[in-house]
């Protein structure tokens, strides 16, 4: 939208007066956005289908993440998010191996009844049918829609998250390890074999390296599906969750976390222990930020499984930005969300989103954390950047409010 004669950058500057002297009207450069819908063959690739599952097409997008419907040979999934569905389909191609391992009658029969076990879903593991699926919007939609207001987790219980990886066996440990996979993982399906072939391990009927010689390309499974430096996985083989627990409890503390702070973040069960020791490493390449116990805290009240695995891969971005592009000065709180201030006084928000749109949620977002900075003289600058796209109208809307845009970071 522009007006004859006119030149762009005028007319923007211009609109941006317009909409903040009456702000408490919508003004927006363009309309609002509908969801986004993809075929999973042009979106995917070869990763629309494997040997185990498919998914399911039109993948629908709310502004900021997309949702995934996976049909698999365990039942129907929901997977909301591009880090989470590379996680899943991680989680499918090592079930995918692990079914490799029948007939190897000689490691035991303990460990021959657990590989044929048919899988028996309990305690409300089952998903919902894949046509009932919630396709509206993502955990982070929602998590975004609520800024300024106070989120709790209802979930958090520092004694809930050790009391249940109390079962998971060292065996089982090694096994995921070689496979690339979270010993302490949500999936269903992948948490009960493992958890079977666990036992058997520690029954003595079966040893895992020499198991794993039998399944065709494993040795080459051990890429994770979210970024977790070398050492953070051999951490997580070799040590119990309590011992994760602890050490995570001694890193935090270092930076400066409060006991307060600490105690709801590692007490939050959307995250595996494997998700908080990742994290908690990560941070202390953070170490000296202003506003560190706040961005944790913010951290503490993630409500949902795809919510925790954003906030995961956030920590991830922030730290690749703080090492290869501007050193971070600090965290400032805009409506109650953590963006960055850099050593140069820039004001940065750095989200792993898979696809930003404008959407009602997206334009307020924007619209409040820009009135936000601009109270507080700080918007020259001001920089938007995101891990996957920001569509035309996106950029233009962002670009009327002040924010220089980068998408499709790689660091």
């Amino acid at each position: 939208m522009t007006i004859p004669g006119v030149p762009t950058v005028m007319f923007s500057r211009l609109l941006i007066v317009v909409c903040f002297t009456f702000a408490a009207n919508v003004c927006y450069a363009t309309a609002l956005e509908p969801q986004t819908r993809h075929d999973p063959a042009v979106l995917l690739g070869t990763d629309a289908a494997g040997v185990n599952y498919r998914v399911e097409g039109p993948v629908m997008g709310d502004g900021f993440l997309r949702n995934y419907r996976l049909h698999t040979a365990y039942g129907d999934f929901q997977v909301r998010g591009d880090g989470l569905l590379k996680i899943r389909l991680s989680e499918l191609r090592a079930l995918a191996a692990l079914k490799q391992f029948n007939g190897l009658e000689t490691y035991g029969a303990g460990f021959s009844r657990a590989v044929a076990a048919p899988f028996e879903f309990v305690g409300g593991l089952v998903t919902k049918p894949v046509e009932t699926l919630d396709e509206t919007a993502t955990g982070i939609n929602e998590w975004f829609d609520r800024i300024g207001a106070g989120i709790n987790n209802p979930d958090s219980n520092p004694d809930g998250t050790i009391a249940s990886a109390l079962g998971v066996s060292k065996v089982k440990r090694q096994l995921a390890f070689d496979l690339g996979v979270d010993p302490y993982t949500d999936f269903p399906p992948l948490a009960k074999r493992l958890n079977d072939l666990g036992q058997a391990g520690a029954a003595g009927e079966i040893t895992v390296a020499a198991a794993l010689t039998q399944v065709p390309g494993a040795a080459g499974m051990a890429a994770s599906g979210v970024s977790t430096a070398g050492n953070v996985r051999a951490l997580v083989r070799d040590k119990t969750a309590a011992q994760l627990q602890e050490m995570n409890q001694a890193k935090l503390k270092k930076l400066g976390i409060s006991d307060k702070t600490t105690r709801s973040f590692l007490g939050n069960r959307v995250y595996t222990p494997t998700d908080q020791t990742a994290i908690a490493t990560s941070l202390s390449f953070l170490a000296g930020i202003h506003g560190l116990d706040a961005f944790v805290a913010r951290l503490a009240q993630a409500p949902t499984r795809d919510v925790a695995i954003f906030q995961r891969r956030r920590v991830d971005q922030l730290v690749a930005y703080h090492k290869s592009i501007t050193p971070l000065r600090s965290f400032v709180m805009l409506k109650g969300f953590p963006f960055n201030r850099t050593a140069t006084g820039r004001v940065v928000g750095i989200f792993p989103l898979d696809e930003f749109a404008w959407t009602e949620t997206s334009a307020q977002l924007i619209r409040s954390v820009t009135e936000d900075l601009r109270r507080q003289d700080q918007m020259d600058g001001a920089e938007f950047r995101v891990t996957g796209t920001i569509t035309p109208a996106a950029r233009q809307n962002l670009a009327v409010y002040g924010w220089r845009s980068v998408d499709r970071v790689r660091y």
